[in-house]
């Protein structure tokens, strides 16, 4: 809704300035919005021109009063704007940004800042009942030292900016004018200035063709603007024709006196109600400890991500007084320790490191007079379950072990930010016998053939443990593998199908289905070759004539029906899980 309140409702492109203008080659014809291509000629004026008026128009300085008011079949808008010395206000009624909500909302919106020195602040203040309240704070300083500060011009400046906006199409049109080149390289304008209906009207046509989900556009617009004698605007119609899609609309702009700042209603229109005074958190995510407070665990972003809703929605946030709408900009703003929580510039959020104690300051980056500071420790989560990645998170799937080799047996503690130190046992020692190695890794050695279970369990919370079964079928041998593998309904993102077949003679073809730029799928067979590691069971795999893709193929062999490929080329890199087609 801000950005439609912005264009819509915060008109510009009118002023009172004094003075006449003057009208060359006026056309006494009566005109109507679509005026034809053939009067150009005689009443066109340059994009210069043009731009001048508009730009006489919106400099807004005797500008008094103005009551805006349009209705369609899609959106309503009744909108009472008043005009104060240094700041403006808006009250009234309007939709949401989406036509999907059919009642209007209650809209207050106060946009400046006094220059009597009572107040030295420049307020940027939208309230609604829907989600885009905000409410912006600038400090005004003859020196500014930060994004938040503003020199008395600059906050004239950013006021008029604000009055600089009739609608998306006058704004768009203005830029067009101001030959920007995102618009003026991909389309078309013109202008002419003449008599439309015994009225001197600026008229401008602004044409574009435009690429949306793979399907060309061409979108005119078309508008007349009433001018008057003193240069303002009195009336504005634009038509909109986006590819057989026609929208018209026209806005009156009515002009009045400046309010007195006496006759402000400041129990609506007091910009200190929309800022947050005081402010009360806790830090709490799902796998802190019950009856702890303030703390998160490692690994955490829940509550710190500067871009998301966390803290607004958590019951653990309140704030004063309950008329601020500024509680939508607050969020964790720095830390007392980056070794614990720091700010990750890739993530753009706060990030808990590792164990210990921070101070976070929390507050609306827009509001500098209201934060608080709250120490949150961060702890490891308790261990709540062993995770086991493919194929042992499928609860029928047996794996093989190999009395010449050890098997991996890859599995994690849950959370995956808990404490990963594990406990492994086997049900038989004689038949296979499971150990961590230096990395971490739980490894699976076969002794003798058999079927066995080997139990992992977490050293922080022994309670937390799960079984895996195991065959042990004796060595590891190349016709284990021979024969045809497929991707088992795997479909990468990129477009890609693998499969495999293996041959006695160390020779096989990798079988290759992806997409071209067209989105039209490819077959490929490439030859490889291909080496079996027996202690690692790595199968190495070396296309032969396809030199892009070379040793960036492996496989590891997991059991006698199943095969995990790795395909990795340059910043791709996903997983294949393959079964076996044939023999």
């Amino acid at each position: 809704m801000k950005k439609r309140l912005l264009l819509l409702i915060l008109p510009l492109l009118i002023s009172c300035q004094d003075g006449t203008t003057s009208i060359e080659n006026p056309n006494t014809s009566s005109e109507d919005s679509t005026t034809s291509s053939s009067s150009w000629s005689e009443n066109a004026i340059s994009l210069q021109e043009a731009e001048a008026l508009i730009e006489k128009a919106k400099t807004f300085k005797n500008i008094k009063d103005l009551s805006y008011y349009r209705k369609d079949n899609f959106r309503y808008e009744d909108i009472k704007y008043e005009r104060y010395d240094n700041f403006y206000t808006l009250e009234g009624e309007a939709d949401s940004y989406t036509d999907a909500w059919d009642d209007p909302s209650n809209v207050v919106g106060y946009f400046g800042f006094p220059s009597d020195g009572s107040i030295n602040v420049f307020y940027d203040v939208l309230k609604s009942d829907v989600a885009t309240q905000h409410a912006k704070l600038f400090s005004i300083k003859d020196n500014p030292a930060s994004q938040l500060e503003f020199t008395e011009e600059d906050g004239i400046k950013k006021l008029d900016e604000y009055e600089n906006n009739l609608s998306n199409f006058i704004e768009e049109t203005y830029y067009l004018l101001k030959n920007d080149p995102s618009y003026t390289n991909e389309g078309s304008l013109r202008a002419e200035r003449s008599i439309i209906d015994g009225i001197d009207t600026l008229h401008i046509v602004a044409e574009k063709d435009y690429d949306y989900l793979y399907q060309s556009y061409h979108a005119i617009y078309d508008i007349n603007i009433n001018i008057n004698n003193d240069g303002s605007f009195s009336k504005v119609y634009f038509k909109l024709d986006d590819a057989g899609t026609i929208t018209i609309n026209s806005i009156d702009l009515e002009y009045g006196e400046f309010h007195k700042v006496s006759e402000l209603d400041t129990t609506i229109f007091n910009p200190e109600l929309y800022f947050a005074k005081k402010l009360n958190i806790n830090f709490q995510d799902i796998y802190t400890p019950e009856g702890k407070t303030n703390t998160l665990t490692v690994g955490s972003a829940a509550y710190l991500m500067p871009h998301f809703d966390y803290i607004k929605h958590s019951s653990d946030f309140t704030y004063l007084p309950a008329t601020a709408v500024d509680y939508w900009d607050i969020n964790v703003l720095s830390s007392s320790n980056e070794e614990v929580i720091s700010y990750s510039e890739e993530d753009k959020c706060f990030v808990c490191n590792k164990p210990g104690k921070a101070t976070l300051t929390v507050g609306a980056t827009y509001n500098p007079y209201c934060t608080t500071e709250v120490e949150v420790e961060v702890i490891y989560p308790t261990p709540s379950e062993i995770l086991g990645h493919t194929p042992y998170n499928q609860p029928d799937y047996v794996g093989e072990a190999f009395t010449n080799c050890d098997v991996l047996l890859d599995v994690s503690v849950g959370p995956y930010s808990a404490v990963q130190d594990m406990i492994v046992t086997s049900s038989d020692d004689e038949i296979a016998i499971a150990y961590i190695d230096v990395d971490g890794n739980i490894k699976v050695r076969g002794r003798k053939e058999g079927y066995v279970t080997i139990t992992v369990a977490s050293k922080e919370k022994p309670s937390v443990k799960k079984d895996f079964s195991f065959h042990v079928v004796g060595e590891l041998k190349t016709d284990m593998f021979l024969g045809k593998w497929e991707n088992n309904k795997y479909y990468s993102t990129h477009g890609m199908k693998f499969a495999y077949e293996f041959k006695a003679d160390g020779t096989g073809t990798l079988f290759l289905t992806a997409k071209d730029s067209t989105g039209t799928e490819q077959q490929y067979e490439i030859p490889i070759k291909y080496a079996l590691n027996v202690k690692t069971q790595d199968i190495s795999i070396t296309p032969i004539g396809w030199t892009v893709q070379q040793d960036l193929l492996t496989v590891h062999y997991y059991t006698n029906s199943y095969l995990k490929t790795n395909f990795q080329y340059g910043e791709y890199y996903f997983p294949i899980n393959l079964t076996r087609v044939s023999e």
